[in-house]
């Protein structure tokens, strides 16, 4: 399956690379801090998988970029507000992006072949809602 990646996603996708080559960051590094494997960011900086909202929030809240810059090149690259950017976000919209995300994960789940497959997304998601739990977010 092949997916069609727009000019402007390209646009974001050569942002996110310059900001993480700017601030000397592996893609590592970078993938760490929003809680995915550097095969998956990788996948999504080149292009070969779609980069999702609630990955966009994500990076926005962990690297204070500024929305507009990433989004349509507008602006200055970090973000001038300090304050998280999911804090703006309506309440309406964080639970469909939960509903997203759930769905994302039942996706996630059914294609593990193991238990240890298993274990390690369970793993994973748990690590993430620790994160989030202690970074007071919803």
């Amino acid at each position: 399956m092949s997916i069609e990646i727009s000019s402007s996603d390209n646009n974001i996708l050569s942002r996110l690379k310059e900001y993480r080559k700017i601030n000397k960051l592996s893609q590592t590094d970078f993938a760490n801090k929003i809680g995915i494997r550097q095969s998956t960011y990788n996948a999504i900086e080149t292009g070969k998988s779609p980069l999702s909202e609630p990955l966009k929030i994500a990076i926005l809240s962990q690297y204070q970029i500024n929305k507009e810059w990433l989004l349509e090149g507008i602006g200055e690259m970090q973000a001038r507000d300090q304050r998280p950017q999911w804090e703006a976000i309506p309440r309406e919209q964080v639970e469909q992006k939960n509903v997203i995300l759930h769905v994302e994960l039942q996706e996630l789940w059914g294609d593990c072949k193991t238990e240890e497959d298993k274990n390690r997304l369970l793993n994973e998601v748990l690590q993430l809602r620790a994160k989030l739990k202690k970074e007071g977010r919803p």
